[in-house]
């Protein structure tokens, strides 16, 4: 499985706020997933929850050195992350670590696709 993160949008707080410290900001990023299509010519490129999962990258160390967050946003994603990740909300220090929490919890939430009036599930392609 082959999961990108694209940046959103960025909070610059130092700006919004009149800090003098610059490394005050917050990068929110959505998960996408490569998949098989049948039209090689189309994006291979599939959201993953956009909606109902968080992804930021803190760019404030913390004092632990965390950066990257995990966060649910829906009823469904907080019981697939209670169950598979233990909480709905996780810090991370590497960005691979992050992926690798995403990868878990991907069997959950199916990504589909409507043809012909018949539902079907993308292939993930492959590494």
């Amino acid at each position: 499985m082959i999961i990108k993160l694209v940046k959103s949008y960025r909070h610059n707080y130092f700006q919004e706020f009149g800090s003098n410290d610059k490394t005050w900001y917050l990068d929110a990023y959505h998960a996408e997933i490569k998949v098989k299509k049948e039209n090689p010519n189309w994006n291979p490129w599939e959201h993953f929850c956009y909606c109902s999962l968080h992804i930021h990258y803190n760019g404030h160390a913390f004092s632990d050195g965390s950066h990257w967050s995990l966060s649910s946003f829906s009823d469904k994603m907080d019981e697939v992350m209670k169950n598979v990740l233990g909480d709905t909300y996780l810090t991370f220090k590497k960005k691979k670590d992050l992926l690798a929490a995403i990868e878990k919890i991907v069997p959950f939430f199916p990504l589909c696709y409507y043809k012909n009036g018949n539902e079907f599930t993308y292939k993930f392609a492959e590494n």
